[in-house]
């Protein structure tokens, strides 16, 4: 056990797959944001009840995260 590595290396095909997956995950999940949101909002006739689900949603997105 003589040397040890003061640096930890990390590959840049490794590094590049990483960002790949995550921009692609977030590109889908905020796709799928905005089809959930189109349906909710062509399901509401009524504004008012529109802002208050909304405010919901939100609000349980911001406890989650």
């Amino acid at each position: 056990m003589g040397e040890k590595r003061k640096s930890i290396i990390v590959k840049r095909k490794f590094q590049h797959n990483i960002a790949l997956i995550i921009t692609l995950a977030l590109f889908i999940l905020i796709n799928i944001l905005f089809v959930v949101g189109y349906f909710i909002v062509e399901s509401m006739t009524d504004i008012q009840q529109l802002k208050e689900t909304l405010a919901y949603v939100i609000t349980a997105v911001e406890l989650v995260s």
